[in-house]
């Protein structure tokens, strides 16, 4: 969960991006059959101007504009560092993955937040630059990077990695005219250009960069940095976000039809708006259009500028109509999940596994007696050299481990001797490490009946850090959808406070008003992860009202990130350890919401006589707790098979 919160920062400084407006375009003549597999690499300072702390630019504008050849071997940073190179100036850190310096101008000289952000296409990218290359096809000749100075780790530049906003701020086109003037409400256009003119660039800029901008006509991707050659009846589509749709028509303003085939049109054009926010109850009114649409010409089904908005609805309503079909498939989806964790190798302190599977495991009722003796025997080997009852500098590496101990019934304050409580009730340890570890500190302390001393402290540093928005954040003043999920979960036993009770109603407000019409959140699945668990651990209903959407529930919206193997962080993506752990925590803490518990409703019982002694005294056996507190020792096999069983009843 850590792992995936810091990944979003390290994506956000080396993928961030912005497209300046005046920037010269270069001819077609230039490389349109020249420089066959080129990419167009540009580094510029339009924000470090001025003096700032003492400090004053030693450029600014745009310093380099090169075009640097490809290679099997290229990816999105070594392109940079070739550029950087063939342009006579200096670059750092390409080769270890962030650049920290290019010509001359390095990371931290325009401040604390201050930097060098890379950007694909005019898209703050969802991984770092080097995860796009040659060779996994994400880097193709035309394609444009760009590298800019940040003063506030891509605030100036236009990036807002939180924001859900995914329209488009303009167009940039040269060779033709477009009609209407632009208006982000306005979805269709016609781009009017002189007969038999080919050279047209074509530039649409979102107006938050997070989300990635694509423009195709036919089955041909447009390149924003160099003219395309365009005809008349071309329809572009541009997307924002792979689901918010412009269309563009292009027209040589030539053509001559009939007041008949123009009403016609018109009629088919006016259908197709009336349809709105695509919902479960859109069926009818996308029918209609669809039937009135297939009724004309070819000729005249080109001059229908909102073509793509009838195929993008047709394509949302089916996508919702298929994610409440799937609700039967929850329970078959968990007990694929819970085997896949049975099979893994469950090794302490590991990244990913280790803790959390243990944790769901064992919450879910399937935690096999040997798998739990054997980690609770490696662990303690692994902890007989620490001092203090620390694990680690990390606090939230304590916290991870207490949860799961709890899970399993065993005393978190004897562990080959070592009170891994009294680690964690330290509060300048917790401090150190910041916001996660104070929110993973109070839950541990909350799985068990410890009476840690900084609690107190802990509770109001979570009430006194939340954003104007009414959420939480691990820097800026806008939520994160999952670090506020994670902040409701830690404040959850304490909501008699009014104050602590306030926060989590109105951090409740924030999670539901960041969903969209298929109950996600633009931040990939884990932010879904995280709503379900605090909904549970808030007593809250899985069919909250605030959190369905079109009649889809955050759980079956999860479910729909679901491939074979596991989770995926974006939909369509590829499997990833970190989603397919945080969901597994998920689907266990719906399941156990059906009988009124939590994720973390434990209590165990700790108790200070045991802190120090040899080891000797009896821990509880290994098992699962079950809805009243016991213990219980289990068989996984027999309780997986009924598991399964009832799942598919």
């Amino acid at each position: 969960m850590i792992k995936e919160i810091l990944k979003k920062v390290t994506a956000a400084v080396l993928s961030a991006s912005l497209l300046t407006a005046a920037l010269p375009y270069i001819g077609v003549s230039v490389f349109a059959e020249n420089n066959a597999g080129k990419v167009r690499v540009i580094i510029e300072n339009s924000t470090f101007t001025a003096d700032t702390n003492g400090n004053a630019p030693l450029w600014t504008g745009v310093k380099v504009d090169e075009w640097v050849t490809l290679d099997d071997d290229s990816n999105g940073l070594n392109v940079v560092a070739d550029a950087a190179t063939q342009a006579g100036q200096t670059v750092t850190g390409a080769d270890t993955g962030y650049i920290t310096e290019l010509c001359g101008l390095g990371a931290g000289d325009g401040g604390d937040m201050s930097g060098w952000m890379g950007t694909l296409n005019d898209w703050f990218t969802s991984e770092a630059l080097s995860a796009y290359t040659v060779q996994n096809g994400k880097l193709a000749d035309g394609d444009e990077i760009r590298m800019m100075y940040s003063l506030s780790w891509g605030a100036d530049l236009g990036y807002d990695w939180s924001g859900t906003d995914k329209s488009l701020k303009n167009f940039e086109i040269s060779g033709g005219e477009l009609s209407p003037e632009f208006s982000a409400d306005v979805k269709e256009y016609t781009l009017v250009i002189p007969e038999k003119t080919s050279e047209v660039t074509f530039r649409p800029i979102a107006l938050n960069k997070a989300f990635e901008v694509k423009s195709t006509t036919g089955d041909k991707t447009l390149k924003i940095s160099r003219p395309e050659t365009l005809s008349d009846g071309d329809v572009i589509t541009v997307t924002v976000g792979g689901d918010n749709i412009y269309t563009v028509t292009v027209s040589d303003n030539n053509g001559e039809d009939t007041a008949a085939d123009s009403k016609r049109v018109s009629n088919v054009i006016a259908l197709i708006a009336q349809i709105g926010e695509v919902t479960a109850d859109s069926g009818e009114k996308i029918t209609a259009a669809r039937n009135a649409y297939d009724e004309l010409f070819d000729e005249l089904k080109a001059r229908v500028t909102n073509a793509q908005t009838l195929f993008y609805s047709e394509e949302k309503y089916a996508e919702i109509i298929k994610l409440l079909a799937d609700e039967s498939r929850v329970g078959e989806i968990y007990a694929e999940m819970l085997e896949a964790a049975l099979e893994s190798e469950i090794v302490p302190l590991a990244e990913t596994g280790g803790e959390w599977y243990i944790t769901a495991l064992a919450r879910a009722g399937v935690l096999p007696e040997n798998t739990a003796e054997k980690y609770y025997s490696e662990l303690e080997k692994a902890l007989l050299n620490i001092e203090n009852g620390r694990i680690s500098h990390k606090a939230t590496d304590n916290a991870r481990v207490i949860i799961a101990l709890c899970a399993m019934g065993k005393n978190p304050a004897d562990v080959a001797g070592r009170n891994l409580l009294k680690g964690l009730d330290d509060y300048d340890f917790i401090n150190k490490q910041g916001l996660m570890a104070k929110i993973f500190a109070l839950i541990a302390f909350d799985c068990t009946d410890y009476n840690a001393g900084c609690r107190e402290k802990l509770v109001s540093d979570l009430l006194d850090c939340r954003t104007p928005d009414g959420g939480w954040a691990l820097m800026g003043d806008r939520a994160d959808y999952d670090i506020t999920a994670m902040a409701v979960q830690a404040l959850a036993p304490y909501m008699k406070n009014e104050r602590a009770n306030e926060a989590v109603e109105a951090a409740l407000a924030v999670l539901s008003n960041g969903l969209d019409d298929n109950c996600r959140y633009t931040t990939g699945s884990e932010s879904l992860s995280q709503l379900i668990i605090a909904m549970s651990a808030v007593s809250a209903d899985m069919n909250d009202a605030r959190f369905v959407k079109n009649g889809i529930s955050p759980v079956i919206s999860l479910c729909s990130y679901y491939t074979e193997g596991g989770f995926t962080h974006l939909q369509n993506g590829e499997v990833n350890a970190l989603a397919t752990q945080q969901a597994l925590l998920a689907v266990t803490a719906y399941d156990l919401s059906k009988d009124g518990n939590s994720l973390y409703d434990m209590d165990i019982t700790v108790s200070d006589s045991t802190v120090g002694d040899s080891g000797n005294k009896e821990n509880p056996p290994t098992g699962v707790r079950t809805a009243c507190g016991a213990v219980v020792i289990i068989s996984a096999a027999a309780v997986l098979t009924a598991f399964i069983k009832r799942r598919k009843k």
